[in-house]
C-alpha cells in the first residue's frame, strides 16, 4: 500500500511539474505576444525614441561620436528593456521599421547640430537586411542627405550575429562606404563576426564586446586572445573601439596596446540629445569631467541597439 501511496504522489508532482513548466511557457508567450502587439503600436505612433552614448578618445578625453540607442517607455511609465524588445522585432519583420525609426530620430535631434559640427559623428545600429532595403536609402535621402549631414558624420554598425543576408549587403555595404559612411562591426568576437570579414566588408571599425574588456586583469584565456586580435586589426587597417569601459585598469590596457576610442559608463552613460549636446557644447566634456570616476560608481548600461 505504501508503494501505491509512493508512485501516486510521485505521478501528482510529475503532473504539477508539467502543468507549471506550461503554465510558465504560456506566460511567457504571452507576454511575448502582448509587447509584440504594443511594439507594432509604438511604432505606428512613433513613441519609441533615442539616448545618445558618447564615444571617447581616451587621449584627449574629447567625445568624437555617439552611439544612438533604441529607448521605449510604456504609457504606463514602465520601460521595456533593448534585451526584450529588439528580437520580438526581428522575429516579428520590425526591424527594418525600427532602423528607418531610428534615422528620423537621429536627423531630429542631432542634424543642426551636425551640420554645424562636421567633424562629430553618430552611429546607428542597422543589420544586412536594411541595407538592401528601398525604404532604408530612402529614409537615407530624405532624413540626412536632403538635411544637407554629410555621410561622413552617419556610420553604421553591423549587428547581426548571423552570416544571413550578409552576401547580398556586401556591395551595397562597400557603395556607402565609398560615399564616406564609415562601417563598423559591432559587438566584434561574438556571433559571425571574425576577422575574416573585415577584408571583405572593407570595415572601418571593430567594436571589440564587453566580454573582452571585462577579461582585462582576469589571466584568462580570452583576456589572452585580446592582443592577438589588436595586432591584427591594426595590420589590416581597422580601428578598434573597446566596449563596455568602467575602470581605469581597462583604459590603460588598451592604451598601452594603441588603442584610443573608447565607450561605456567609466567616460559617460547614455544621455537624451539635449544633454549630450549640451555636454558637447560645455567647455569641458562629459568625458573630461569624469576622468577619475569610481568603478564603484558605475551601473550597467543597457544592451545597444538601434
Amino acid at each position: 500500500m505504501s508503494n501505491l501511496m509512493l508512485l501516486v504522489f510521485t505521478a501528482l508532482l510529475a503532473g504539477v511539474g508539467t502543468a507549471l513548466g506550461f503554465a510558465s511557457w504560456s506566460a511567457r508567450q504571452f507576454k511575448t505576444h502582448t509587447i509584440d502587439a504594443l511594439l507594432r503600436e509604438a511604432v505606428r505612433n512613433q513613441e519609441l525614441f533615442m539616448h545618445y552614448q558618447p564615444i571617447v578618445d581616451n587621449r584627449t578625453g574629447e567625445m568624437v561620436s555617439a552611439e544612438a540607442l533604441m529607448r521605449w517607455t510604456l504609457p504606463s511609465g514602465e520601460s521595456i528593456s533593448p534585451v526584450v524588445f529588439i528580437p520580438i522585432a526581428e522575429a516579428n519583420d520590425l526591424i527594418g521599421e525600427l532602423t528607418r525609426l531610428a534615422l528620423q530620430r537621429v536627423s531630429e535631434d542631432f542634424g543642426a547640430f551636425l551640420r554645424s559640427h562636421p567633424n562629430f559623428k553618430i552611429s546607428v545600429n542597422v543589420v544586412p537586411a536594411d541595407m538592401v532595403d528601398d525604404n532604408f536609402h530612402r529614409s537615407l535621402q530624405l532624413h540626412f542627405e536632403a538635411q544637407g549631414i554629410a555621410p561622413t558624420q552617419l556610420a553604421f554598425e553591423l549587428t547581426e550575429r548571423t552570416s544571413a543576408k550578409l552576401e547580398s549587403a556586401v556591395t551595397v555595404m562597400v557603395e556607402l562606404g565609398g560615399r564616406g559612411h564609415e562601417i563598423c562591426i559591432d559587438d566584434f568576437g561574438t556571433g559571425y563576426a571574425n576577422l575574416s570579414y573585415l577584408s571583405d566588408l572593407k570595415v572601418d571599425k571593430i567594436k571589440l564586446d564587453k566580454k573582452f574588456t571585462d577579461t582585462v586583469g582576469t589571466g584568462t584565456l580570452r583576456e589572452r586572445i585580446v592582443p592577438s586580435v589588436i595586432e591584427l586589426a591594426k595590420e589590416l587597417g581597422v580601428e578598434i573601439i573597446v566596449e563596455g569601459v568602467e575602470n581605469h585598469e581597462q583604459v590603460k590596457y588598451f592604451r598601452e596596446r594603441g588603442v584610443h576610442l573608447m565607450q561605456g559608463w567609466f567616460y559617460g552613460r547614455p544621455l537624451p540629445p539635449a544633454e549630450l549636446i549640451h555636454a558637447l557644447q560645455a567647455p569641458r566634456s562629459v568625458a573630461a569631467s569624469h576622468p577619475r570616476r569610481s568603478p564603484n560608481t558605475l551601473h550597467t548600461a543597457a544592451p545597444a541597439f538601434v
